[in-house]
């Protein structure tokens, strides 16, 4: 029956060509019209419920993806979800391995800044995380245990910069961690351990700002995934309990905590700085001298502030003046006298 409805129409068609000559494009241009629109009609009867199953499917898939997704970040949440009582402690547990470790890639990194997203105020009252519950060491009680000469014949001398430098491996929400990226770590003092090739550099900055007046303190250098998965959950139910529901309560706790595998104290290259007088994780940190004095001299001993204030657009996390990040020296004093972040940098190697 196609056949025959096809060969009549074009059979038409040539009937009027021939009695219509001057009209022969705009009668072909109809056929063509009448054909296509047959083909089409035609296709969608003829596999109507192939088409129907494949929109039922494309349906449930866009309403998994977006429902059920969470369920696999958030391990067991209805077991393993800490009791409220617990989840105002506030303490950092650092981990306490020694060797090479293999970093697993489903880390999450906590932003000790809580954000206030517009249209929740009444739901979410922002919390500074205080550091006096954090396992820390000052600048004097970390310098005790070093030989300063030693350690300046320890530091790594650079060789120019590369894309590929261990160093200036961009970890983001972006750019996940390597699969097998591995490091050695190394202990700063007690339980504080991070990548042990920044240790020199590190001990080198708080020997110079000491010299300067100004004492700093470190925590939350390198963690374990087992912890940031805790701490992610516990955001999660921080905000169930104020009244969200599971997905908001998810997806709010991914604004402000970095999603799995994005943790640069993962691969401990990233460390918390504060000074005695001023031991709250927020932006008034910034002010303070010690805040200054790390913005303006840390680039000299290799490191960065690595979410700067008005780059947040780039890097996606708000702004944290005592989040620093090792890059190396040559790279962090570009970056710091540009007013670079690291994802722009690296993007112009």
């Amino acid at each position: 029956m196609n056949e025959s409805w096809k060969e009549n129409a074009i059979l038409e068609a040539r009937r009027k060509i021939q009695k219509y000559p001057f009209l022969k494009e705009v009668i072909t241009l109809g056929l063509t019209i009448r054909l296509l629109v047959f083909y089409i009609c035609n296709g969608l009867v003829t596999n109507s419920k192939k088409l129907i199953s494949l929109a039922v499917l494309l349906v449930f898939f866009t309403i998994s993806c977006s429902f059920c997704a969470p369920m696999f970040q958030v391990r067991g949440a209805e077991e393993q979800l800490i009791s409220t009582e617990h989840l105002e402690e506030e303490e950092i547990v650092l981990a306490t391995e020694t060797g090479v470790v293999e970093v697993e890639a489903a880390g999450t990194d906590v932003v000790k800044q809580e954000v206030q997203p517009a249209g929740v105020e009444e739901v979410i009252n922002p919390e500074a995380e205080a550091a006096d519950d954090i396992d820390n060491y000052s600048s004097d009680e970390i310098l005790a245990n070093y030989n300063l000469e030693t350690l300046e014949m320890q530091e790594d001398a650079e060789e120019g910069v590369s894309r590929d430098d261990w160093n200036l491996v961009l970890v983001n929400s972006r750019h996940p961690i390597p699969e097998d990226y591995e490091f050695m770590l190394g202990t700063i003092r007690g339980s504080l351990q991070c990548d042990e090739r920044i240790i020199p550099a590190f001990v080198s900055m708080l020997q110079a700002a000491k010299e300067d007046g100004i004492t700093l303190e470190v925590c939350s250098p390198y963690r374990t995934l087992d912890r940031q998965e805790y701490l992610f959950d516990r955001k999660i139910v921080r905000y169930m309990n104020r009244g969200m529901s599971y997905i908001d309560a998810y997806k709010l706790a991914a604004r402000v905590v970095n999603v799995p595998g994005t943790s640069e104290h993962q691969i401990g290259l990233a460390l918390d700085i504060y000074t005695d007088s001023y031991k709250t994780l927020d932006e008034g940190f910034g002010d303070t001298p010690a805040g200054i004095w790390l913005r303006e001299n840390c680039g000299e001993y290799g490191f960065i502030l690595r979410y700067p204030k008005g780059k947040e657009y780039i890097t996606g996390i708000e702004y944290e003046p005592w989040h620093f990040r090792y890059v190396g020296k040559a790279a962090a004093q570009e970056i710091m006298e540009q007013d670079l972040t690291l994802e722009e940098y690296v993007e112009g190697l």
